[in-house]
């Protein structure tokens, strides 16, 4: 009987602290520099949402990037070094802010997309244009071949094996999200 008081007890005292955890509230201040803290704080203030689900929707997008073949040196001594790849996941309840602390996220990075993907489609028509002349070029005449001009991901939420192909001749990796509409959760 006295060990059975005891479990109960202990298990109370464990329910208390677990408890107590979801009432900490992350202050990004601790984590990240102030000009960018102070602003994702404010945002997740005017739009109901916790600096954490803020801060784990940004890591992912700030690891992204690094440039391709990045590693972080976990133990010089040891040459013990990792890809910095961050996998996050935002699940909470339909209607906890999670789409709009993603497009406050990956607004910027939209915004650079569009750019890229624009300069993309300008520099596939001059390269259509360059190729078709160097092809009706005699032989002897040609110069060097035009290269065919990569499209630069920033932020993409295809899945699709060529989508993962194309993101590999990046420099850096692209963002990559998926909503729960779509069979995963991000």
């Amino acid at each position: 009987m006295i060990l059975l008081s005891e479990r109960l007890r202990q298990r109370r005292a464990e329910i208390h602290q677990l408890l107590k955890i979801g009432d900490y509230q992350l202050c990004l201040g601790e984590y990240l520099h102030a000009e960018l803290a102070d602003p994702l704080e404010q945002i997740a203030d005017w739009i109901g949402a916790t600096p954490a689900a803020m801060l784990v929707t940004l890591l992912p997008v700030a690891a992204s990037l690094l440039r391709v073949g990045t590693e972080l040196e976990i133990d010089a001594g040891m040459g013990f070094s990792v890809p910095p790849i961050v996998f996050t996941g935002l699940v909470a309840p339909s209607g906890s802010k999670k789409s709009p602390i993603q497009r406050q996220i990956l607004g910027p990075l939209s915004l650079l997309q569009a750019e890229a993907d624009q300069e993309y489609e300008y520099a596939a028509s001059e390269y259509e244009v360059d190729l078709r002349d160097w092809e009706q070029t005699r032989a002897e005449d040609r110069g060097i071949r035009p290269r065919k001009p990569m499209p630069r991901e920033y932020h993409t939420s295809d899945a699709t094996r060529e989508a993962i192909v194309l993101s590999e001749h990046a420099s850096r990796t692209p963002a990559f999200s998926l909503s729960s509409q779509s069979g995963a959760f991000w």
